[in-house]
């Protein structure tokens, strides 16, 4: 099997904002609870992971890396990302809970 990711890094105007926009990385309707959401913890902070989609923030930035990858592979991209986007979210960071829009 050929293995494809691809990263997007989106910018928002401040840290909180980029943190709301995390329940919204799984498409229009957001992060649904009903929805199994993997957390991979890096340095005590929390990197969310549906399927082979991983995303965290860094600052005013969203990092989402997704494709079709080994998860080997893809465990590999998001160490490589970390370590130029450190994650900034806070410890205790849940996302399905955030508000809906």
């Amino acid at each position: 099997m050929r293995s494809s990711l691809s990263v997007e890094i989106d910018q928002y105007p401040n840290d909180a904002w980029a943190r709301y926009e995390l329940r919204f990385r799984n498409g229009d309707q957001g992060v649904g609870d009903e929805i199994n959401v993997k957390t991979v913890w890096t340095l005590d902070r929390p990197v969310f992971v549906i399927g082979s989609k991983a995303f965290w923030s860094s600052g005013d930035k969203v990092i989402v890396i997704s494709g079709n990858a080994a998860p080997a592979i893809l465990d590999a991209f998001i160490n490589a990302y970390l370590q130029r986007y450190p994650n900034t979210l806070e410890h205790d960071f849940d996302l399905p809970y955030l508000p809906q829009r």
